[in-house]
């Protein structure tokens, strides 16, 4: 059996792999006195078995390990035959890094690489470490396509030692088409290297849901050590996570940072709240240069050196990201400054409650509001927002009416709609958003402020099902009569209403006289929003008329978008008065029924799939 010839420990961003390579593939040809290739070096108890092409011949030789010097046949990598130890490395965070430097998708283009980290001063003129102390990071895809993949792994080989004697590191971390290689998926190689496979009759293959899965770097460096680069690609399929680590949305696949329709930066918090990194460099995907996302949180670095690109490098120093030209030159990120956009809802949902929820202290007379609320009379009031340490976050007097359907029907307390002056929210630096939606338990006592706290988790379970979806918080609330006498205290919720919702996400809310129907929306979105109703037993939900769900035109998506609200007729809340729609074949809001809206087959299996993927969330 083909022996390892090379492991390289990798970190950074935040995967960290390790690197295996062997060869093969039953192919032959023809000499060529032009083409050389190798050296390949089996490990083989006290001896080294080496082979290699040259001027298209290829040749075997076989020498014992106490007498190995150097290879140095020309135009092949030199190499050191007594110094072919393996450098061991279990670290996968390293502390006081003054500077690194990113390159990454060489794809077998030996000289654009060479040339690259000489211009950054990252080797000298002959090849060697000339980086000191600092680090450089290849991030994968160094095989396949380009014609000098062994020149690159020989002098990584070289580096990586030379580095550790200058108190520098070299972190090379598997790509897709390494693990390609190794489980014999050839279609990227080049010909060159089916060549020297049929020459020296051996097989070349033997030469980002993360977060869902709630897999560490550690365990993701241990899967690969233990695992995916040593079990064929039948075993892998078998383990769920290992088919996950491999799979499209694992760490060598997953495209969809470089997605700017639908990838959000609600998405790529959440990967970097749990790896907890401040940024993550992707390569993989080729642009036209290294470019930035969402400032500075992501940074997609493949330049294109497979299509002849000269390429560029990114270069951390002083806590400071630079784009490196090929000509040594380097450059900071031009940052541009999104303007705030800041509601008096994100505010308060943004607020902190390891002390408890924020307060609001609300000065109206109640039982006109009780009396009227079918009327939705606006009223007067005096309203005070305060954080759970007591610190004021607006004083103001809006107007305040009840509002909804069924609720203020049967309910004692109705959902309320605060409509407050634009000139008291600009004087706490508020934008325009001027309404604030509230939430109250339908009546007193334990079993209905159960019922607000149900229906409170469907908004913060939709946010797992999708991270896109409207916003509710918590708020501990006091009423006080016009004589500021304490009437009511209890905790309720506000939910984010249509300004403040397109204040966040930049989005154009489609007018609710428009007609449409659910064939022109974004179908990803929609098909979470309708197998997240059928899970809850909700019926009580139109696209058509607009009953309980917002459309809106979202910056990433091409078509616009539903986004469910208000679940107190969901089986899952089971509210009294919740019962389903005379027209609909079921007898209680506890039996779950598919809305009639087509979907396709696969449109079917995929948001399965989707939901059984969060289960674990």
């Amino acid at each position: 059996m083909t022996k390892v010839i090379k492991k390289f420990y990798l970190y950074f961003s935040p995967f960290v792999l390790f690197y295996l390579f062997t060869f093969g593939s039953h192919l032959s040809g023809q000499g060529n006195k032009n083409y050389y290739d190798g050296p390949y070096i089996d490990n083989i108890g006290d001896s080294l078995k080496i082979q290699w092409v040259e001027a298209g011949l290829p040749h075997d030789s076989t020498i014992l390990k106490s007498t190995a010097t150097i290879f140095n046949i020309s135009g092949l990598p030199v190499v050191d035959l007594s110094k072919l130890d393996i450098i061991e490395e279990d670290n996968w965070e390293f502390d006081n890094v003054k500077k690194f430097i990113v390159v990454s998708d060489i794809h077998g283009k030996y000289e654009t690489m060479i040339s690259l980290l000489n211009a950054h001063n990252v080797i000298d003129s002959l090849g060697n470490w000339s980086f000191g102390e600092n680090h450089l990071v290849i991030a994968g895809d160094h095989f396949d396509r380009g014609d000098k993949v062994m020149e690159i792994l020989w002098f990584l080989f070289k580096l990586e030692k030379q580095a550790l004697e200058a108190g520098g590191k070299v972190h090379v971390l598997l790509g897709n088409h390494e693990v390609m290689i190794i489980n014999n998926d050839l279609r990227y190689l080049n010909v060159k290297y089916a060549y020297t496979s049929g020459a020296l009759q051996r097989r070349y293959f033997e030469a980002q849901r993360m977060v869902d899965a709630n897999i560490s770097g550690q365990d993701i460096n241990r899967y690969f050590r233990d695992s995916i680069l040593v079990n064929s690609a039948k075993n892998m399929s078998e383990s769920p996570i290992i088919a996950l680590l491999t799979g499209d949305e694992g760490p060598l696949w997953y495209r969809g940072y470089a997605d700017t329709l639908s990838y959000h930066e609600d998405s790529l918090n959440n990967v970097l709240n749990f790896y907890n990194v401040n940024s993550i460099i992707v390569g993989h995907t080729i642009m036209p240069s290294i470019t930035p996302r969402f400032g500075d949180k992501l940074f997609l670095i493949d330049c294109g050196l497979v299509s002849g690109n000269k390429g560029e490098v990114l270069i951390w120093k002083d806590d400071q990201f630079y784009r490196g030209k090929s000509n040594g030159k380097k450059s900071e990120f031009i940052k541009t400054v999104k303007k705030e956009k800041r509601s008096l809802f994100e505010t308060i949902y943004n607020l902190e409650t390891n002390k408890g929820n924020p307060k609001l202290i609300l000065t109206t007379n109640l039982k006109n509001l009780i009396n009227n609320k079918m009327k939705e009379e606006e009223q007067e009031s005096s309203l005070s927002f305060l954080t759970a340490t007591d610190s004021t976050i607006i004083s103001a007097n809006p107007k305040v009416r009840a509002r909804g359907n069924m609720r203020k029907q049967v309910c004692y307390f109705p959902p309320v709609k605060f409509n407050f002056a634009k000139k008291d929210l600009s004087k706490f630096g508020f934008k325009s958003a001027d309404k604030l939606k509230m939430v109250l338990p339908c009546r007193g006592g334990k079993s209905n402020q159960e019922k607000l706290y149900q229906e409170y988790f469907l908004y913060i379970l939709y946010q797992i099902i999708d991270s896109l979806g409207v916003r509710s918080k918590l708020v501990d609330i006091q009423i006080l009569n016009e004589k500021n006498e304490k009437e009511e205290e209890y905790t309720g919720f506000i939910v984010e209403d249509e300004d403040s919702y397109a204040l966040r996400t930049d989005a154009k809310i489609v007018d609710s006289r428009a007609r449409l129907n659910s064939t022109v929306l974004e179908r990803k979105p929609f098909l979470l929003m309708y197998f997240f109703q059928y899970m809850i037993a909700n019926t009580d939900w139109s696209v058509g008329n607009r009953h309980n769900v917002i459309i809106a035109k979202l910056p990433q998506y091409t078509r616009v978008v539903a986004l469910p609200y208000d679940y107190d007729y969901s089986g899952f809340v089971g509210q009294s008065y919740a019962v389903p729609a005379e027209s609909l074949p079921i007898k209680n809001v506890n039996e779950r029924y598919f809305m009639p809206y087509v979907i396709s087959d696969e449109e079917f299996d995929f948001a399965v799939k989707y939901f059984q993927d969060h289960k674990q969330n």
